[in-house]
């Protein structure tokens, strides 16, 4: 049938929107009889939702389309500042790393990360030596998981530590999609 109003309706917990910020539009129907929802804007909020789509003046059952946001991928990662690292044996770093996640430019907020204390830059295994961060007891632990960028797309780790091995060691970070930055840390 032409010329029939289709209401499209956003439903669920999302900030997802059709044109001009709306959760509702209604089109009429092609002499085809077929109705397309015009484009569908992704919002920041990662999360499913559904489109249901019912016929205006009808008691028709609707038709549901499930739909799901998924978080942006950084696909950088970098220092915010380059000052070196350093520190004595058995001291803590002088100054933070913080890092920044973007994507084509753009922060990335809620970006996951996670954190490293690596034997080498081509051996991702944990180091048993060197540099440590410490848990909620004070205990040394080498590597962070769950950590996540603020809403400007920057990530400032805890206090790094120094045993009491001279020597430069790596931290690497990672995001959930993949990307990696890695640090020099000296311990002098």
């Amino acid at each position: 049938m032409a010329r029939v109003g289709v209401r499209f309706a956003i439903i669920g917990d999302t900030d997802s929107r059709f044109p001009g910020g709306a959760t509702t539009v209604t089109v009429l129907t092609g002499a085809d009889g077929t109705a397309t929802a015009p484009e569908l804007q992704a919002g920041e909020r990662a999360g499913a939702f559904t489109v249901r789509a019912t016929v205006a003046g009808r008691t028709l059952a609707p038709v549901e389309y499930a739909a799901t946001v998924t978080a942006r991928q950084a696909d950088a990662l970098t220092r915010t500042d380059d000052q070196q690292l350093t520190a004595a044996p058995g001291a803590e770093f002088a100054g933070q790393v913080q890092v920044k996640a973007t994507h084509k430019g753009v922060a990335v907020a809620g970006a996951t990360v996670t954190a490293t204390m690596v034997k080498a830059a081509d051996d991702g295994t944990v180091n048993d030596k060197g540099p440590f961060f410490k848990d909620a007891q004070g205990n040394p632990v080498r590597t962070l998981e769950g950590l996540t960028t603020g809403a400007d797309g920057t990530l400032t780790l805890p206090k790094v530590y120094a045993d009491d091995q001279a020597g430069t060691y790596l931290l690497r970070l990672t995001t959930a999609g993949g990307v990696t930055l890695t640090v020099e840390l000296q311990v002098a």
